[in-house]
């Protein structure tokens, strides 16, 4: 029989080779002719079927054989990279296409071994028959889509993963074993032969257009899943059929054909081939695009990318997202909400989705998109009012045009506008004031503003946001005629929908302004946020009926004090009536804890009183009882929390005094940070505020004798917030009024929101679930857990309690609940042994789903708990159903089982099969899951590698812009941490070397000798040694270790990247590698180094027991740059001595 690949073999050794053809025979140089002659060693792969292929293509061409091939470069490209064998031993193949030993065909057999004499696999079939068959007549199953296994031809469906065409593979499947002068007729969808009389031969028997049919379905059969919709077409013996949609049912194994359900015949199933079958995309999904379309990306937070147009090039079901070619040549996969057509002359801002007049639509036309850049103007020669610079629209007639100056690409915020100053590390005193935006400063990239003393500055855009009540111009055009402007925190009813009309009647307040969709966001009655059009909108007005009475005074009841002589600083305090002696002399607890006598009527007792609507009294409170128990011991102290309203009352004669406004954050030492509502922002301490209702601007008062506070309810539902539910109240430890699941639905409204871990609020209900613990279910305990886990709370005693707690009802935790449980002490990172012995008694893994076998496996190996007699039942079990996980969760198992490699081998072969199976478009996965998965399995390194070492060379041409100066670059959403390989990628390619072998081995001694606790945090660690000389002075040496920890205190030296919002979400305050930066620094400084000089050399070695990501990679540049002649080595824990390729180079 002829070889393997390529024609019979003429000539002899030393001199050239003959290749028969059908109609002739030339001499061609060996060397083209290697790959299908030479004895490779192993097994016929994809590669080595394309390689073969393209030689010979290209010897015809050189020949005049072949006078075109328009894959040919990128079939040789994909020749050059390596491609492991889909085809192992001891897997289940399938025996298909054979034409002489038909018989064959069907039957399934067990891989044994390679044939290097005949070229083929030596396999077994069930029956005890032994053959030795080609690689393109066996065909596996790889379980695509939603975990189906369907059978395909691995080695195309290998060469499919690498992009090569289908022309191509059926072009080469069918050259195997025959002449290499056939041609592929692709309008009859057949082969041709030519004879010697010169004739047309059709090859194409009953058996080959079976196994042609099959090649060239293989791939069709790998996009279709069950549930898909599909529509026939091309079927010439049922053509009727043609045009006809449906739904895929499953897979027909026996006839290698698609079950498809008929619309028009939907109680009868149709077997149906995948060559004539085409996905139908779902316009709910897909929206209203189509394949080839002009789009442009539009709401993108990657704002350099919005505007940018380009061509639709297919959908995906599984992202449901278009794949996006721009015109730059960058390819997306982008999201229905963020395309619109390249058409449409309003872009992003869907103009004919409004419903306004013609009037303002112009308008907005003309101030978005006719912008015009203006350079180097002076900021002496712009003189501005303070309002929006466009001219206001007539009632009637024409709108004027409209002057806009200069603005940035993504069009968020345009000249006139009012903005208030935020966000400045150093510069305190410039945050809370005001300025008006002047224009657009194309060179550094800022805003030009004009402040309100006069000044001009230049501010980058995030340290300013739009001061919301200069907007009434642009709401204004948006307001239907005839009704009154609309503002925050006003209260309003949804009206006006037809489709939606369960929305109209609804009631709430007024948020933030969206410039870009041109409407409001309002916060609904009862929870929720929508976004609503103000001609949706209308004012709402109710009455609440409360009003301030006098009444009878009783110790604990507040008061407001007036008429006071020798204290006239406080009249206006709210204080506390102490005690009662007689009807004329009262004493007060003012807030200095000091009592005074007043007479009553110096004192006017504060108390809301409801009035009643309709002979109906008010219903009471929907809000837990539990928030109305918790009384200071004290009871003098208010809580306080951001976001409360508050009141100005006690700094008489002040220019703020009864101001009301809004407490931001808590500065320390009892001082608050207040925005007020007539503007600015001010700093003033908690003893001179008092808290008061953000809707009647009244202050809070308490109505009952025993000094608790009710929580009036407006009419309707109150939305539960932390806000809401963290309200100023008085707290007594140890008792509880209500259940306790009161308190555990607190900590669940609190895990949903931005909470100051450190307040004393928090504080306090942490102490109250301490105090509490043994009244909880297990239940509540294991909700408490997972709340505290999701605010990052890594309080050792706390988790001690409550893990001791769920020990000892450990028989009444169901198996779901244990598995939450460790995922909640994996993600603080908590190591308590107690804990972790009862969880692996409960969760076996042969008992537990898919989904909690990884979740189980990954927070074990986080907390280092995966070892002994669990590791191997888990092992065995991962082995069983890798094939049928999917790649996010091979992934994870991949890292934790790559930490026991020698125990866990063979599983670990498993995983990367079923990985290699899956991973179709390596392109098109997170840079974060590649890196990790590639430091799993190393041997995928030359099929995963690409697509991050282009994101690694990204970062590294960002991370050389650092400098002590200006700001650092943004990186890029989602590439955050690129694991070992990555990370050495940018360390090579910043000129960083390795640490030494040395200092690493003394390193890993230092961590291992480190003490661990039976319960602890597992941190991560740096080492570091160092020697730096300074010409004149002495040398500094030393080494030292430092783990990650919290509450640390804010260092000077990378203050301005740390203040950045890198998408890996490190605080560089709190990662080890920074810590030990920033100790460098310390005792350079300490010892009379003069650091960003050349004066300082020597050399610093580091190793760390955890990859950096990009946060912390950037302040390393900049630690680079205050040591410009110190020699830099890093090392991380478990990297390779020797990297298998250069990774820093291209061919990496």
């Amino acid at each position: 029989s002829p070889p393997a690949l390529g024609g019979e073999v003429g000539g002899s050794a030393g001199r050239d080779v003959g290749v028969s053809r059908c109609d002739s025979e030339f001499a061609l140089p060996s060397e083209h002719l290697e790959s299908c002659l030479c004895d490779v060693g192993g097994p016929l792969s994809a590669d080595d079927l394309v390689s073969a292929r393209v030689r010979q293509l290209k010897a015809d061409q050189s020949h005049g054989i072949c006078d075109e091939f328009e894959h040919l470069d990128a079939v040789s490209d994909f020749s050059r990279r390596t491609e492991r064998c889909s085809i192992r031993h001891a897997r289940r193949v399938r025996i298909v296409g054979l034409r002489h030993h038909y018989e064959l065909n069907g039957h399934e057999a067990t891989v044994i071994g390679w044939s290097t004499q005949h070229r083929r696999w030596k396999v077994i079939t069930d029956d005890g028959a032994m053959f030795k068959i080609k690689s393109l007549n066996l065909e596996g199953w790889l379980r695509v889509g939603t975990g189906q296994l369907k059978p395909v031809n691995l080695a195309l469906a290998a060469a499919a993963r690498a992009g090569v065409p289908l022309e191509t593979l059926t072009e080469a499947a069918l050259s195997v074993g025959r002449s290499l002068g056939h041609s592929w007729d692709h309008t009859e969808q057949r082969r041709l032969s030519v004879e010697d009389g010169g004739k047309i031969k059709d090859l194409r028997g009953p058996q080959q257009a079976l196994w042609e049919s099959m090649e060239r379905g293989a791939l069709q059969e790998l996009s279709f899943d069950m549930g898909d919709r599909v529509r026939v077409f091309g079927l010439g013996a049922c053509a009727d059929l043609n045009g006809h949609e449906g739904d895929i049912v499953s897979f027909d194994q026996a006839s290698w054909r698609w079950k498809v359900r008929l619309d028009s015949s939907s109680q009868m199933l149709m077997l149906i081939q995948g060559n004539n079958l085409e996905r139908v995309l779902s316009k709910t999904k897909c929206g209203s695009f189509e394949r080839c379309q002009r789009v442009r990306l539009v709401g993108l937070h990657v704002r350099e990318l919005n505007g940018q147009e380009g061509t639709l090039t297919s959908w995906s079901d599984a992202q449901e997202r278009w794949k996006v070619c721009l015109d730059c040549g960058e390819k997306l996969m982008v999201s229905v909400s963020n395309l619109t057509s390249a058409d449409d002359p309003q872009g992003y801002l869907r103009v004919e989705d409004f419903e306004m007049d013609d009037r303002f639509v112009e308008a907005w036309k003309q101030l978005h998109l006719e912008k015009k850049c203006v350079e180097d103007i002076p900021m002496s020669a712009v003189e501005l009012s303070g309002s929006i610079s466009f001219t206001e629209l007539p009632l009637g007639g024409e709108a004027t045009s409209l002057e806009v100056h200069g603005v940035p690409d993504d069009g968020n915020f345009m000249p006139g506008e009012r903005v208030c100053i935020k966000g400045f590390m150093t510069r305190h005193d410039l945050n809370g004031q005001l300025g008006t935006l002047v224009a657009w400063d194309t060179e550094q990239g800022r805003w030009k503003v004009r402040m309100d003393d006069g000044s001009g500055k230049v501010f980058n855009v995030r340290n300013f946001e739009r001061h919301l009540d200069h907007i009434s111009d642009i709401t204004e055009l948006c307001t239907p005629h005839g009704r009154p402007a609309l503002a925050t925190g006003q209260r309003i009813q949804v009206e006006g929908f037809e489709s939606g009309s369960a929305l109209n009647g609804l009631r709430g307040v007024v948020g933030e302004w969206c410039s870009r969709q041109l409407r409001w966001s309002v916060r609904v009655d009862g929870g929720g946020t929508l976004i609503l059009h103000p001609t949706n909108l209308s004012p709402f007005s109710e009455d609440l009926g409360g009003h301030v009475t006098r009444c009878e005074l009783r110790p604990g009841t507040r008061v407001l004090l007036r008429g006071l002589v020798d204290r006239p600083d406080a009249n206006g305090q709210v204080d506390e009536l102490a005690e009662c002696v007689d009807s004329d002399c009262l004493h007060v607890r003012l807030r200095d804890l000091s009592e005074v006598a007043l007479r009553a009527e110096q004192l006017e007792p504060l108390v809301v009183q409801s009035t009643p609507r309709s002979g109906k009294a008010r219903e009471p409170s929907i809000v837990p009882p539990v928030y109305n128990a918790f009384r200071h011991s004290t009871e003098s102290e208010t809580l306080a929390v951001p976001g409360m309203s508050v009141i100005v009352t006690g700094l008489q004669g002040s220019e703020v005094h009864g101001q009301d406004g809004l407490l931001l954050e808590e500065t320390g030492d009892g001082l608050w940070k207040v925005r007020f509502k007539e503007g600015g922002v001010k700093t003033l301490p908690w003893a001179e505020l008092t808290p008061c209702d953000s809707s009647e601007g009244a202050p809070s008062v308490i109505t009952d004798a025993s000094g608790a506070q009710p929580c009036e309810e407006l009419e309707g539902s109150v939305e539960l917030s932390a806000t809401s539910l963290c309200a100023p109240q008085f707290w007594s430890f140890g008792v509880l009024d209500g259940p306790p699941s009161d308190l555990v639905t607190l900590i669940e409204t609190l895990s949903r929101e931005d909470v100051d871990l450190g307040s004393q609020s928090f504080r306090k209900i942490c102490l109250q679930v301490l105090l509490h613990t043994r009244s909880f279910s297990i239940k509540e305990l294991v909700s408490v857990v997972r709340s505290l886990a999701a605010l990052q709370v890594r309080d050792v005693s706390m988790f001690d309690q409550l893990a001791a707690e769920i020990c000892r009802r450990s028989d009444e935790l169901e198996v779901a609940d244990a598995v939450a449980l460790v995922g909640d002490f994996a993600r603080v990172r908590l190591r308590n042994q107690d804990i972790l012995r009862s969880l692996t008694a409960i969760l076996r893994p042969g008992s537990l789903g898919d989904s909690e076998l990884v979740r189980c496996v990954v927070g074990f190996e986080v907390l280092r708990w995966l070892q002994g007699h669990y590791l191997q039942m888990a092992s065995h079990e991962i082995g069983r159903r890798c094939f049928r996980l999917g790649f996010d969760d091979l992934v994870q198992l991949a890292w934790a089982l790559s930490h026991h490699a020698s125990e866990c081998e063979s599983v670990l072969e498993s995983v990367s099969e079923a990985v290699d199976a899956l991973a179709i478009r390596p392109e098109a996965l997170e840079v974060r899951k590649v890196s990790a998965l590639l430091d799993a399995l190393p041997w995928l390194l030359t099929r995963l590698f690409d697509p991050v070492v282009l994101r690694c060379r990204e970062a590294v041409e960002q991370l050389k812009t650092v400098s002590l100066v200006g700001d650092p670059p943004v990186f890029r959403q989602g590439d955050s941490v690129f694991g070992i390989l990555g990370t050495r990628c940018i360390l090579n390619e910043l000129g960083v070397a390795f640490s030494d072998a040395e200092c690493v081995e003394r390193a890993l001694v230092l961590v291992t000798n480190a003490s661990q606790l039976p319960s602890d945090i597992i941190r991560s660690s740096a080492v570091v040694e160092y020697r730096l000389e300074q010409s004149g002075g002495c040398a500094i040496v030393g080494d030292f270790m430092l783990n990650s920890g919290v509450d640390r205190a804010n260092n000077p030296w990378f203050g301005h990247v740390s203040a950045l919002r890198f998408p890996d979400g490190v605080d560089l305050e709190l990662c080890s590698f920074c810590l030990a930066l920033c100790e460098l620094c310390e005792l350079a400084t300490v010892g009379g180094a003069e650091l960003g000089t050349d004066r300082v050399s020597g050399y610093m070695q580091f190793f760390l027991t955890d990859v950096p990501g990009l946060s912390s990679l950037a302040a390393f540049q900049k630690f680079r740059c205050l040591f410009p002649q110190v020699t830099l080595g890093v090392a991380f824990a478990g990297e390779p001595k020797r990297f298998p390729v250069e990774c820093g180079s291209r061919e990496a």
